[in-house]
């Protein structure tokens, strides 16, 4: 039973730990591309590697980032819990109902 609270605590940890990581790249996306991609029409757009500046920053390097923190969240954060046995379980559950079918018995 103490396994089940345990799995429960680490998967609410590790789901917060990446939907921050998602908020903090969706943040800066809007954000950036909001302000530096729309502006006056006779401003000029400035060209990094071959498209605007405001993808390279706003697009390229939030996705970068994602990547790069998701893979180390992965292979660090995450735990790796073991689960219960299901034969175990199911012997377990058996063995209860047998106890319960014996007590109704004997209140017949």
């Amino acid at each position: 039973m103490e396994t089940t609270g345990s799995l429960l605590r680490h998967a609410r940890r590790e789901g917060i730990g990446m939907l921050v990581i998602w908020a903090v790249c969706f943040l800066w996306v809007v954000g950036y591309c909001g302000t530096q991609g729309y502006h006056n029409e006779g401003a000029a757009t400035a060209i990094r590697w071959g498209m605007p500046a405001w993808v390279l920053w706003g697009v390229f390097l939030p996705w970068g980032f994602a990547t790069v923190a998701s893979c180390i969240y992965a292979l660090v954060l995450i735990a790796d819990d073991p689960l219960d046995d299901p034969l175990e379980e199911a012997a377990a559950t058996d063995r209860r109902s047998e106890t319960l079918r014996q007590g109704e018995s004997d209140d017949a």
